[in-house]
């Protein structure tokens, strides 16, 4: 402290660093209007901001719950909520030959199957992608949330009557549960998990091996038992980078053949000649 005391006595005695003092006390009271209205706006933009956040979240809460009621209502409706669904889907078989291809018939189909919707972080152009299995999303907000999302995907199944792609066993119940979770979902996790198991001889192990207990469950085998099953998102860009409609390319033959070519001739010609009578035809009017 001593040490400290010192430090600001030479400092005090320092004649440059008192006219510094003065003069920046004299500044900040001659323009002390201008700095008080400067910390009001300053304070008002805080405080609009805050209010501006505040007020995309309780309109982000109330889309979401808008949109969940009238879906749920709607997937009971078993007798339409998925006419739209080609069969395939519902084949394991026939529906790995169908997506075998690029750019087959149901990727193209649902491709154009495009929803254009606003939500209070901007607007959201999705679609169902038959090979991912998900929801493709094109928006101009990078963070966007799962229920959000969720929410739009809601809206999606429920316009182009597609519900059994919607897979979230935390909004459907089990009753009404897409059947695209036992054909797609859980034979691909089983499958997944099966591991090969690992093979150790007495004679060159060093290690006592021990039985494990068929009753006894790791945390992790426990976790694993509580996973479900949720929507898949996959975000594609900015709205500029979409190219929703498959284009198809064109072909450049290279087959050439001489009728063909005096054609080409014949109709270049008659064109020059066209243009030459009426330029004679123009001459002569003018004369």
């Amino acid at each position: 402290m001593n040490t400290f005391f010192q430090t600001v006595v030479k400092q005090l005695k320092n004649r440059f660093f008192i006219a510094s003092c003065f003069g920046a006390i004299h500044i900040t009271y001659l323009f002390r209007y201008q700095f008080i209205e400067y910390t009001k706006k300053y304070m008002q933009f805080l405080f609009k901001t805050k209010k501006i956040k505040d007020t995309i979240t309780n309109e982000t809460k109330k889309y979401i719950e808008s949109k969940k009621e009238p879906f749920l209502e709607f997937v009971k409706r078993k007798d339409i909520n998925s006419d739209n669904i080609e069969k395939e889907f519902y084949n394991i078989e026939s529906y790995k030959e169908a997506v075998k291809e690029e750019n087959n018939e149901l990727e193209t189909s649902w491709r154009s199957r495009l929803l254009v919707e606003y939500t209070p972080k901007g607007n959201i152009y999705m679609f169902y992608d038959p090979y991912k299995l998900g929801f493709s999303y094109y928006s101009d907000t990078s963070t966007l949330s799962y229920d959000l999302l969720n929410a739009v995907a809601m809206k999606y199944c429920k316009i182009f009557r597609c519900t059994d792609f919607f897979v979230d066993q935390q909004i459907i119940d089990k009753e009404f549960e897409s059947p695209f979770i036992q054909i797609h979902h859980k034979e691909k996790k089983k499958k997944d998990n099966v591991k090969k198991p690992l093979r150790i001889t007495k004679d060159k192990s060093p290690f006592v091996s021990f039985k494990d207990d068929p009753n006894k469950k790791t945390n992790n085998q426990k976790i694993k038992e509580k996973q479900i099953i949720t929507n898949k998102f996959i975000n594609l860009g900015k709205l500029y980078n979409m190219n929703i409609l498959y284009k198809k390319p064109t072909i450049n033959s290279s087959f050439h053949s001489p009728l063909l070519e005096n054609l080409k001739g014949e109709t270049s010609l008659q064109k020059e000649i066209m243009n030459y009578n009426e330029w004679k035809t123009s001459i002569a009017n003018k004369n």
